[in-house]
């Protein structure tokens, strides 16, 4: 006598799978973190922007994304897609041909050759009012002269503009190789670079319920601790969240029940192999070994982060006890009074890689424009975290007007002097817009 398993789809009156792991962009989850990500990505593409980067963790959402950034794209864009990107720089080119349907003649097989047909495709785009954007997926696994040799292909322009955009997808690793030094002409062309994180637990439970509905039942109910030990044990993760309700319902329905408990969730977990997520807090059956190690490990951080603190206030307030006793510092330094005591506004300068300039003061707010590290503004007015900045307009003089987070930019500085990037080396840069 066998015992069959349920198919949970008709136990459970599903119209389709609601937690199918292959991205499906009737199910997409418009989260805080990946709204914000396909926002900002679209407006760079829109823009023209050079290079671009995105990360996130392995199952944080970056396929799914992908799939709606692609079928969003203006149609003056021409997309090509690489998925496969741990390949010689001929490989590269090889694989991008193929994608943009360029066939490639034996006797054209050369690297040479074949960046000759690239161009004259990329050429003959720019006449019909188009450009191209290239997305490597997977991005981390590039090798270093692979990437470089992206660098010298978005160098392809005419007189007027860039006719190649490159966004470089990958799992937290792309940062590390982005660091590489012989990869610096590269990294200082990066305007936009974003990075998906991974539910938080209200979104976990609004991520559950969504699908459900999506599949056709809003009305199933999720008991009391439910989400509390799916979170735990997904931290979050979009992929694991999926996995786990799957195997959960399928529990569930080989027991015969209707309703979902937090003892199918516990049986589900016991059936499947141990995430190894870095977001994950607490980790699948963590030992006290474990745990202790964990604890001494935060401990020591926390204990370094406090000499350091100490450490810098001591620095800090020596600077400032010298730079105050300087006449010219006295001339140039400008008072933290409040912007109304200035009607005329004082400069400030950006010194994040890019920041966004709002609509509004908060950042839900509508992008009014993207400016780029070492950008002087005029800041008039302050409201609490943000500055009323103004950009300089090539015709008139004014230029458009917008919110910036403070935290963005410094004002103690000297408004003639231009601060070229190369200069820029030793200041502290953050790695995404705010």
């Amino acid at each position: 006598m066998t015992c069959e398993v349920p198919d949970y789809l008709d136990w459970f009156n599903f119209s389709e799978p609601p937690f199918r792991l292959l991205p499906d962009l009737d199910f997409f989850f418009p989260s805080k973190s990946h709204k914000q990500a396909l926002d900002v990505l679209l407006y760079g593409i829109v823009r023209g922007e050079g290079f671009m980067v995105l990360s996130g963790q392995a199952g944080s959402g970056k396929t799914m994304l992908l799939r709606l950034l692609l079928r969003q794209l203006p149609e003056d864009k021409q997309a090509a897609f690489i998925v496969t990107p741990a390949v010689s720089p001929k490989g590269l080119m090889s694989l991008l041909l193929e994608e943009l349907e360029v066939p490639i003649a034996r006797d054209r097989s050369e690297l040479a050759l074949m960046l000759k047909d690239f161009q004259q495709h990329v050429l003959s785009l720019a006449e019909k009012n188009k450009s191209l954007l290239i997305i490597v997926d997977e991005a981390q696994d590039l090798p270093i002269e692979t990437v470089e040799q992206l660098r010298l292909l978005s160098n392809i322009e005419t007189g007027k503009k860039k006719l190649i955009q490159i966004l470089l997808v990958g799992q937290p690793e792309i940062k590390r190789l982005l660091d590489d030094p012989r990869l610096c002409q590269l990294t200082q062309r990066i305007v936009i670079n974003e990075t998906l994180f991974p539910l938080n637990k209200k979104e976990t439970e609004d991520y559950v319920k969504f699908r459900l509905s999506r599949a056709g039942r809003p009305d199933m109910e999720l008991p009391e601790g439910f989400i509390s030990l799916l979170y735990k044990n997904s931290g979050g993760l979009p992929r694991l969240i999926n996995r786990l309700m799957d195997r959960t319902l399928l529990m569930a329905a080989a027991a015969g029940s209707k309703t979902l408990s937090v003892a199918y969730l516990n049986e589900a977990l016991s059936t499947l192999p141990q995430p190894t997520s870095p977001y994950q807090s607490p980790v699948f059956n963590m030992g006290m070994g474990n745990q202790w190690q964990r604890f001494s490990w935060a401990l020591l951080g926390s204990l370094a982060g406090i000499v350091l603190c100490v450490a810098l206030f001591i620095l800090s307030d020596f600077s400032k006890t010298v730079e105050s006793s300087s006449p010219a510092n006295k001339v140039q330094n400008i008072s933290h009074q409040s912007v109304s005591q200035a009607p005329e506004g004082f400069p400030v300068r950006v010194f994040v890689q890019s920041a966004r300039i709002h609509s509004k003061p908060f950042k839900k707010s509508q992008i009014v424009t993207i400016v780029k590290e070492g950008t002087i503004l005029t800041a008039l007015e302050e409201r609490g975290r943000w500055y009323k900045v103004q950009a300089k307009g090539e015709k008139d003089g004014r230029g458009l007007i917008g919110w910036l987070l403070k935290k963005q930019v410094e004002r103690n500085f000297s408004a003639s002097n231009t601060f070229p990037k190369e200069n820029m080396g030793h200041r502290a840069r953050r790695t995404r817009p705010i």
